[in-house]
């Protein structure tokens, strides 16, 4: 399956305006619907990178050096306690379901909706989303109503500890067995 990755259904509510896309994410098979913090914002630092080892983008052919650009400012998983920016709309990966490089068929990783490793992906800090239970931590769906809060690695729980609140439950389902998703979900309000 395609999309094994992500958290996130079709189904969801934002304003373009709510969506920050200047932020990178680096690591592979990080899906959609991640709550992310920032890890790196200083403006200062270099577009290129140039250290020897220090970026997969550096590239050499021939004679030829062809550093290419890479985006300064990152996010991660945000962990229980941490103030989040918002929620990855579009799944982190370099390898399509077959192993394929996605960095050669760009055409598929627009199919599959994502960003490479390093590149900006869209963070969105506020709307309406539906998430599959994988978001949630233990893969427990609360029930509506519920205010969530952001957990470690960047999961959906209920109250506990130092956890931030992200947002609460509007609505919850399951979707039948042979449905490529199947299994609980809920959809969400974040308001971050």
């Amino acid at each position: 399956m395609a999309n094994e990755i992500t958290n996130l259904l079709p189904f969801r509510q934002y304003d373009d305006n709510d969506v920050v896309n200047m932020f990178a994410m680096e690591g592979t098979d990080k899906g959609a619907g991640l709550i992310v913090k920032v890890s790196a914002a200083n403006l200062n630092d270099d577009l290129i990178d140039l250290v020897d080892g220090g970026s997969e983008f550096l590239t050499s052919q021939g004679n030829a050096y062809s550093p290419l650009s890479v985006n300064p400012l990152r996010v991660e998983a945000a962990g229980s306690g941490d103030s989040a920016l918002g929620i990855l709309l579009r799944d982190v990966r370099d390898t399509d379901e077959n192993g394929e490089k996605l960095r050669f068929y760009p055409q598929k990783k627009e199919e599959l909706q994502c960003v490479l490793s390093g590149e900006s992906v869209p963070v969105a800090t506020k709307g309406i989303f539906t998430f599959m239970e994988g978001a949630f931590t233990g893969a427990v769906v609360p029930a509506v109503g519920t205010d969530v809060y952001g957990h470690a690695g960047g999961k959906l729980g209920v109250a506990g500890g130092t956890a931030v609140k992200v947002g609460q439950v509007l609505a919850t389902g399951t979707r039948a067995a042979g449905d490529t998703h199947a299994g609980d979900y809920a959809i969400v309000n974040i308001n971050l």
